[in-house]
């Protein structure tokens, strides 16, 4: 693909010469970024396995269901940060490159402070409807309404940690990202197994949270050593003042908001389609769903830690330059297709082997759905990568639009279901859809260039 060195590789090994051009030790190939992300997402796919057979295992199908319900919960929760890490990401690659470029510094100060507004305003509600939203969501269980706060601050401590991490995004720290990520993702199997043996399922919550605080000590013994923005490593800035940082909120809200509403809308649909198939099927069969989209996340894995690091922050500094966009976009979604075709096909080829191992025999209709979902998936991450382009360019606006028509969709379709095969069908319509508004919301902002085929050459650079 046609990059500048700056976008190809990471910035811990970037450099700048006397004229103020990025040059890398690492060249124009992104080897060791690529690298650095593969191995994050090997050890979250594998940290994912074993977490997801140990609740198998420990808890059966009605804890995974309900450990799915705690998941969602935490993750529509941290979603409330009002996207400012993902708005991070976006306007400092936007903005960096300009006559006038920002404060990182600030723009960072900004964004932990709306975020903390934000997740203050959340704790409170959480706390004052605790016990109508416990009901909602996990029935008149005696243990509810613990399972409903701890989710809660559980998604509070996601949101800050993803928050810092994207801090590294912004400034292209991408192996730092990796070391990051996968010190998290190794410490949860660790926390299930304790949680899961001490507790059974009455502890979903309890693990749920203290993996994340995992997370937030682990996050925080990379970031800790971040280096600062100054022009050279004698220098230490003093802190931004806070009208500095209050100047960048607007910029991040009017991009942030936008993109964490529309991401709402894939939360809440892993919320409510669980919900929809305990209510309908019970919850044994929203349990084998779970188990099913457990394992498309995994094979999501695989190309999520690139699309959410290193392609974020490409696109977002490719996004005012048509030629270098299309390019960006392009090899992209080539390389996510090629890869993504052969993992669908080789987990529905072994379903049959994967399903009992990761969790247990009477997972059965688990192996029926899981090649549906996985397709469904794949979908869903080009759709994804269509709309983070859209948002790049075009500001959070259109991107949830298109979020909201695809979260929609899916959601309508898993309700007018009424068998666990169906729910499959529907789901793999529903991110159709999500695909279609995707495309035509491109083309018609773009074209067709960023969609077209790019050549060896491109896709290799």
């Amino acid at each position: 693909m046609t990059v500048m060195p700056a976008q190809a590789a990471d910035a811990d090994d970037a450099r700048r010469d006397g004229s103020g051009t990025v040059t890398s030790a690492a060249g124009r190939r992104p080897l060791l970024t690529d690298n650095a992300l593969v191995l994050a997402a090997g050890v979250q796919l594998v940290a994912g396995v074993v977490t997801s057979k140990l609740a198998a295992t420990l808890l059966g199908a009605a804890g995974v269901g309900t450990f799915a319900l705690v998941q969602a919960v935490a993750n529509i929760v941290a979603l409330c940060a009002l996207g400012t890490g993902e708005a991070l990401v976006r306007e400092w690659g936007r903005r960096t490159e300009s006559n006038d470029p920002p404060d990182f510094d600030a723009m960072l100060r900004g964004a932990e402070l709306a975020s903390l507004t934000a997740m203050g305003i959340v704790a409170a509600v959480a706390l004052t409807f605790s016990r109508p939203l416990a009901r909602l969501i996990f029935g008149d269980g005696s243990n509810g309404g613990e399972l409903f706060l701890l989710a809660v601050a559980a998604g509070i401590t996601f949101g800050w940690v993803t928050l810092q991490v994207n801090s590294m995004v912004a400034r292209r720290r991408i192996r730092r990202v990796g070391l990051a990520l996968a010190l998290a993702a190794g410490s949860t199997p660790v926390v299930a197994w304790l949680g899961f043996s001490r507790w059974g399922v009455d502890g979903i919550s309890r693990v749920q949270l203290l993996a994340m605080l995992a997370s937030l000590v682990t996050t925080g013994a990379v970031t800790i050593a971040r280096p600062s923005a100054a022009t050279t490593p004698t220098d230490t800035p003093p802190p931004p003042p806070v009208r500095a940082a209050l100047a960048e909120v607007p910029a991040l809200l009017r991009y942030g908001v936008p993109q964490v509403l529309g991401f709402l809308f894939t939360a809440a649909m892993l919320l409510i389609v669980p919900l929809v198939v305990a209510s309908g099927q019970g919850v044994d069969a929203a349990g084998y769903y779970r188990a099913a989209a457990t394992i498309a996340a995994g094979m999501a894995t695989l190309f999520t830690f690139e699309l959410n690091g290193d392609f974020s922050a490409r696109i977002a500094a490719a996004s005012t330059d048509d030629a270098d966009f299309a390019a960006t976009m392009g090899a992209h979604l080539r390389r996510l297709c090629l890869r993504g075709i052969i993992v669908v096909g080789a987990l529905s080829v072994a379903a049959p082997i994967i399903v009992p191992v990761l969790y247990d025999r009477s997972f059965d209709p688990t192996t029926t759905i899981l090649p549906l979902i996985l397709v469904g998936q794949l979908l869903g991450l080009v759709a994804i990568t269509l709309n983070i382009g859209v948002g790049a360019r075009h500001g959070g606006g259109p991107m949830l639009a298109n979020a909201a028509i695809g979260g929609t969709a899916t959601v309508t379709a898993v309700a007018l279901t009424d068998s666990l095969a169906a729910v499959g069908l529907a789901f793999v319509a529903g991110q159709a859809v999500f695909l279609a508004v995707c495309v035509a919301s491109t083309v018609v902002r773009d074209g067709v260039k960023p969609l077209a085929s790019v050549t060896s050459r491109e896709l290799a650079s």
